[in-house]
């Protein structure tokens, strides 16, 4: 009976585990993060200028809040499973390629290249 509480509740916490799909990403970088956007689980997210500092950012319609870090090509979204600061959270890198932005030497344009999830 104890092994099949046990196996009941491994199971329940598996299944609680969701894959979050993000698409889409355009990310501008001039000398720190100037705006992100993105898909994920089909809602269109998107910051700019100081709510990118935020720890955690809201997605209307989307149930986890997310952040945005990284430079030179080298990118991290993390997802935390509500806004509360002890919240669950997953990261992983999106894959980008940059190109030049058109705002001076440092100023740069990257868009998702390849598929991205994150299970949390």
């Amino acid at each position: 009976m104890k092994f099949f509480v046990a196996a009941a509740f491994l199971a329940s916490s598996v299944s609680a585990i969701r894959t979050i799909i993000v698409t889409d990403t355009t990310i501008r970088d001039n000398n720190g993060l100037q705006s992100v956007s993105f898909t994920a689980l089909g809602i269109k997210c998107t910051a700019s200028g100081d709510l990118l500092g935020s720890r955690q950012i809201a997605c209307p319609g989307l149930e986890y809040a997310w952040h945005a870090s990284g430079s030179n090509s080298d990118y991290t979204l993390t997802f935390f499973d509500g806004v509360t600061t002890d919240a669950a959270q997953a990261s992983g890198k999106v894959p980008v390629y940059c190109r030049a932005g058109g705002d001076g030497a440092n100023d740069k344009v990257c868009q998702q290249t390849g598929d991205f999830s994150v299970a949390l």
